[in-house]
């Protein structure tokens, strides 16, 4: 009688359970998220939510049920579990200013009409400001009609030009002390032309005198101080006043200004 024992191959075995371990963690490192950080660091995750801004994950190794945050800013690519791959080089990411005054919605085109002149001087005032990219600059551009226009009798000093003016064209540059912004303070200088009415009394030898009325042209410097402010975003109001500087024929008068704004 022959009793054989059965011996089992055990290099066969060890080659099974090696095989089975690795075959269990290829299936692990296939189960999770792999995030590429800029600067070399590779984090085993389990990806739950992105957005336009950054990525909501739990680590993969721990088991603490915590969730963590990363912005796409320091994310190189990540290659999910499903083996596919996404780049975010040259993904846009969103500046959150922390100035709570910032005009995010920053426009460059400012349309303006004055209702103080139009009450009180029957000055009908139309203007138009560009403010070239962010900065503190503005470029303006000012037509004005006086439906009601005063005579000027040549009296030193007392030229009004919100008053005497028929019409004028103003061109300048203003300068804003605050980046835009809902409120902004802001002063300029302002070239203005335009054209008068002067009465002049003209004496006869006999002392009598009759009245004459010509056009005369003006012209000067203006000095424009203003305070700025954005009721909504495409509507604001400019308050301020004009001064001047040097005008032909002369005057000592300023004119207050508070326009409606459109924004676009």
């Amino acid at each position: 009688m022959i009793v054989s024992f059965y011996k089992p191959n055990t290099m066969k075995l060890k080659q099974i359970f090696l095989s089975a371990i690795l075959l269990f963690i290829s299936f692990q490192i296939a189960a999770q998220d792999l995030i590429y950080r800029k600067n070399g660091e590779i984090v085993k995750a389990k990806i739950l939510n992105t957005t336009d801004k950054s990525i909501s994950f739990k680590l993969y190794e721990r088991a603490e049920n915590l969730t963590y945050n990363i912005n796409f800013a320091v994310v190189d690519s990540i290659i999910y579990e499903n083996g596919e791959k996404e780049t975010f080089f040259n993904k846009p990411v969103p500046v959150i200013s922390t100035d709570n005054n910032q005009n995010l919605n920053y426009r460059h085109h400012l349309l303006g009409a004055d209702l103080i002149g139009y009450l009180f001087y029957r000055n009908l005032l139309i203007s138009y400001e560009y403010l070239p990219g962010k900065t503190r600059l503005g470029y303006k551009l000012a037509f004005a009609k006086n439906l009601k226009p005063w005579y000027y009798y040549g009296y030193e000093g007392s030229f009004n030009y919100g008053r005497n003016l028929n019409w004028s064209t103003r061109i300048g540059m203003n300068y804003y002390f605050f980046p835009p912004r809902t409120f902004r303070i802001g002063t300029g200088l302002h070239y203005i032309f335009g054209s008068y009415t002067i009465n002049k009394s003209n004496y006869n030898p006999d002392n009598t005198y009759i009245q004459v009325s010509e056009d005369a042209k003006a012209r000067g410097i203006l000095l424009n101080f203003s305070g700025f402010y954005n009721i909504t975003e495409s509507l604001a109001i400019n308050l301020g006043f004009d001064a001047p500087l040097h005008i032909n024929p002369s005057s000592g008068t300023s004119v207050i200004r508070c326009e409606i704004i459109l924004n676009f």
